[in-house]
């Protein structure tokens, strides 16, 4: 018997982590516009709510009890363009955001009951403000010199003329904020061609940027690492087992069948929430899932194959050695991904029933028990990087 007041020992909670757990609804339907439920996002509050985004963020449900129960639908206000959200973990407070001049932020300082818009700052580089749509969600510093410090990935792009295609000179970056999201700051590029990115920190302040690749032909993440709090990123690479959808071939001379990508999910497991230290998670929907890599047909139509891959490494992104496809039987497209202190993971994707449309928006939560167990051999034939039973 535990007394109360004293801790569970580690045996104990490892033994709780150690049972699977897996959960799955839909949480947004469609109701004619496909673009309503686009872009979601999820987040957990200080306090523990789960907080489910879509529809570019302007309307959510809440969870007070881990996913198993949920609010109705509620809106942020009807004056709100949408954005990308980020928690403030020094204040609790929630913001959504999007860089542009004159256009508002909306802060809520009472766990997403109520919001109220406000004029914020964004000093940028260049003549672009740069775009967080597509991007995952923001993060709050808890390690190193730069600790609360707030980080939003940011999507930059140049202005061709009609007919030109300039995905290759998109680019990824951050804003950051030491004010607690009044003024923002622009970091120098991460490297060109990447769009929709997802940024985590590890136990040691260092940052790392998984980005979205156009133009490329090796279907590969792009990724790069931040030394500094996310004012510069260095040590670009592509990864070697990350991998993400063709999707449609772009209109561009010279191409060998590039990649278009697609936005993915990103977390680090919160600290003591696993026994294992700095456990990255990467949620992609995939279509090697059901063709081998290198056949899968171009087409404008990527939902209608691709599926749900949830991965997680435990040496700083070095190897994925542990994944597993979401049971969704439907297409995919965008992921979110997060995880609370009790190492529970949420993820929140698009799903379709049909080519060229995004119908219902998922969410599903397991743990990394649930992830060990890994796929029967026909969901992973053809995924590079994917552990087989």
């Amino acid at each position: 018997m535990i007394s109360a007041g004293f801790p569970v020992p580690l045996e104990a909670q490892e033994q709780k982590i150690d049972k699977p757990l897996f959960k799955m609804e839909t949480l947004f339907v469609s109701k004619g516009d496909h673009k309503e439920i686009r872009l979601p996002k999820i987040v957990v509050a200080n306090d523990g709510t789960l907080i489910a985004f879509a529809g570019l963020s302007r309307f959510y449900r809440t969870s007070k009890d881990k996913g198993e129960t949920w609010s109705d639908l509620q809106a942020i206000s009807p004056k709100c363009e949408g954005g990308n959200v980020i928690v403030d973990r020094v204040t609790g407070d929630i913001l959504l955001l999007d860089p542009g001049p004159n256009v508002p932020a909306w802060r809520s300082k009472d766990t997403a009951k109520t919001w109220n818009p406000e004029k914020v700052v964004f000093h940028q580089n260049g003549p672009d403000h740069g775009g967080t749509m597509g991007s995952e969600a923001g993060i709050t510093l808890r390690h190193g010199q730069h600790k609360g410090r707030l980080i939003l990935p940011t999507r930059f792009r140049f202005k061709f003329k009609k007919g030109k295609s300039d995905l290759a000179f998109h680019y990824n970056a951050v804003y950051y904020s030491d004010d607690r999201g009044k003024t923002w700051r622009e970091s120098d590029p991460v490297q060109s061609g990447t769009g929709e990115a997802a940024v985590a920190e590890l136990s040691d302040g260092s940052l790392y940027i998984n980005s979205r690749s156009h133009m490329s032909a090796d279907d590969r993440r792009r990724i790069a690492w931040s030394y500094d709090g996310g004012k510069t990123f260095v040590d670009w690479s592509a990864s070697d087992e990350l991998f993400e959808t063709s999707g449609t071939k772009p209109s561009f001379s010279n191409s060998r069948m590039p990649s278009y990508g697609t936005s993915a999910g990103l977390a680090r497991m919160p600290d003591g929430s696993t026994r294992h230290k700095d456990v990255l998670l990467f949620a992609s929907s995939n279509e090697g899932l059901r063709f081998k890599r290198g056949s899968v047909p171009k087409t404008k139509n990527f939902v209608e194959w691709t599926k749900v891959i949830v991965m997680a490494s435990f040496d700083r992104e070095e190897t994925w050695p542990v994944s597993r496809h979401i049971p969704h039987h439907l297409g995919a497209a965008y992921c979110s991904l997060t995880a609370d202190k009790d190492g529970v993971i949420h993820v929140l994707f698009e799903t379709s029933h049909r080519p060229g449309r995004v119908d219902n928006v998922v969410f599903a939560k397991f743990n990394l028990a649930w992830l060990k167990e890994g796929n029967p051999p026909h969901w992973t034939d053809g995924l590079t990087g994917v552990r087989k039973k």
